[in-house]
């Protein structure tokens, strides 16, 4: 029998230290920004994740790949980000690197919330900032 403990906070910011990531897509073609917040893990921790999306909310997907024999939590939708992840990270905080991609990310999301990336200057400031991500 699962016991239903909502998880810790800082249990998943841990985690998100651990198996977590913050990063942005950019179409080429359209310039259509996308940020996303994954955690990937073994497909064996599908559980895990659910308890994790739980935690956010209920929002969010949960999606497997078989060919790599995982299972990934991706938060993409922009009001869900401001809303659930940002407030989150914002009050139980990440570590080292972590917290440095972090911070830009949070800076690239809030520029997309303020519609910035629909403009030249927008789209470059948030094509430098993604530059720095994950580095």
């Amino acid at each position: 029998e699962v016991v239903d403990i909502p998880l810790n906070p800082n249990y998943v910011s841990g985690f998100t230290e651990g198996d977590g990531c913050f990063t942005v897509n950019i179409s080429s073609k359209t310039n259509q920004v996308i940020a996303l917040y994954i955690i990937e893990l073994h497909k064996r921790e599908v559980p895990l994740l659910s308890s994790i999306q739980k935690f956010f909310g209920g929002v969010g997907s949960i999606n497997t790949a078989l060919a790599r024999n995982s299972a990934r939590f991706s938060i993409s939708r922009k009001s869900d980000l401001i809303n659930k992840v940002l407030p989150h990270f914002d009050a139980y905080h990440l570590q080292g690197n972590k917290l440095k991609n972090y911070l830009i990310f949070k800076e690239i999301v809030l520029l997309i919330n303020s519609k910035a990336h629909l403009t030249p200057e927008g789209l470059n400031k948030i094509k430098l900032l993604k530059e720095g991500l994950n580095k």
